[in-house]
C-alpha cells in the first residue's frame, strides 16, 4: 500500500514546510511549473511523501484561479491604470467593431480553449429563468448565430419568449460581454449548411439527442448511436427537423474590464429612448448606437 503524506504546502507568495531540509527542492519544482505555465494566477504547489516512490517527493501543482479560491492578490490579470478602456480610444463608436479586436484577441491567445463559449440565459413566457454554455458559430452586424435542439428546454423556452441574454468570460483577459436581444430562427438552409459541415460525430450526436428529455439509462443512447452508424453513414446523415439555428439580434451590447484597483471599465451600448442621446450621460455612437459609461 503507498502512503501519501503532505510534508509541505507553497503558494507563490511564500511557503510552509513542515521539513525545511526539502523547502530548496520544493522551491525548484515551483519554479519549473512557473516557467511551464507562465500563467498570471496564485498557484498552490503541495508536496507529498510517497513511502514507495522514486523520488519519494510527489508534487501536486493546483491553480487558485480554477479552483475559485478566494485572495485578493489573485486577480492578477486585471488591467491598471496604464491599460484603461477609454471610450476616446474606440476607433468606431459601435459595438460590433469593439467586439470583432476583443473576439480576435482571445482567439489568438494560446491559453484560450473556446473563444467562442457563451453563457446563453433564456425564460419561459412566466419568467422562470434558465442558462447553460454554448458556442457561438457566427456573428456580424445582424446578431450572433448559435445552433441547437428546438425541442430542448432553451429551444422551448424560445419558442415561448423569444428574448435571450448571452454573455462572454475571457479570465486571462480581465474581459466579460454581455449582449441582449430578440431572437428568430435562422432559414433552413443555413441550417442545413451548417449541418453538412458538422462532424460526423457531431451529426450522429444531434441525430440520437431527444435533448432535455429523460431517458433510461447511457446504454439506450450507445444502442440508438450504433444503429445510427448503421444506417448512415458519412456524408448521410440528414439534418433532423428538430435541429436549427437561432439568430440573437442584440438591442444592448456592454463591454467590461476588470482593473486591480477594482475601478472597472464598463461602457455600454444600446439604441436610443426618447430625448436621447443627452451628451452628457448618454452619447451618440455610429450606426444609430448610442453609449453611456456605467458604475461598475
Amino acid at each position: 500500500m503507498v502512503t501519501l503524506t503532505p510534508v509541505l504546502v507553497r503558494h507563490s507568495r511564500g511557503f510552509q514546510h513542515i521539513n525545511k531540509q526539502i523547502a530548496a527542492f520544493q522551491m525548484d519544482i515551483a519554479g519549473e511549473k512557473k516557467a511551464i505555465s507562465g500563467a498570471p494566477n496564485l498557484q498552490i504547489l503541495i508536496l507529498l511523501w510517497c513511502s514507495e516512490c522514486k523520488p519519494p517527493f510527489v508534487p501536486i501543482v493546483l491553480d487558485t484561479q480554477f479552483l475559485g479560491i478566494g485572495d485578493q492578490g489573485l486577480h492578477h490579470g486585471f488591467h491598471g491604470r496604464q491599460d484603461l478602456f477609454l471610450e476616446e480610444e474606440m476607433e468606431k463608436k459601435e459595438p460590433f467593431d469593439l467586439f470583432r479586436k476583443w473576439f480576435q484577441q482571445v482567439k489568438e491567445d494560446p491559453r484560450t480553449v473556446e473563444p467562442n463559449a457563451m453563457h446563453l440565459s433564456t425564460s419561459s413566457k412566466d419568467g422562470a429563468p434558465s442558462g447553460r454554455l454554448v458556442l457561438l458559430k457566427g456573428f456580424g452586424e445582424d446578431g450572433f448565430r448559435f445552433f441547437t435542439h428546438y425541442t430542448s428546454r432553451k429551444g422551448q423556452e424560445l419558442e415561448e419568449n423569444p428574448r435571450a441574454a448571452i454573455t462572454f468570460n475571457w479570465i486571462h483577459f480581465s474581459r466579460q460581454v454581455r449582449i441582449e436581444g430578440d431572437i428568430e430562427k435562422l432559414p433552413v438552409e443555413t441550417a442545413n449548411e451548417y449541418f453538412n459541415k458538422r462532424p460526423y460525430q457531431s451529426q450522429i450526436g444531434a441525430l440520437c439527442s431527444d435533448q432535455s428529455k429523460p431517458v433510461e439509462s447511457r446504454d439506450i443512447l450507445f444502442q440508438k448511436e450504433q444503429l445510427l452508424k448503421l444506417q448512415y453513414k458519412e456524408g448521410q446523415v440528414p439534418r433532423p427537423e428538430f435541429w436549427g439555428g437561432y439568430l440573437l439580434k442584440p438591442k444592448m451590447i456592454e463591454f467590461w474590464q476588470g482593473r486591480s484597483d477594482r475601478i472597472h471599465d464598463r461602457i455600454r451600448f444600446r439604441f436610443p429612448a426618447a430625448n436621447e442621446p443627452d451628451g452628457v450621460l448618454t452619447k451618440p455612437g455610429d450606426k444609430g448606437w448610442i453609449y453611456e459609461e456605467l458604475y461598475a
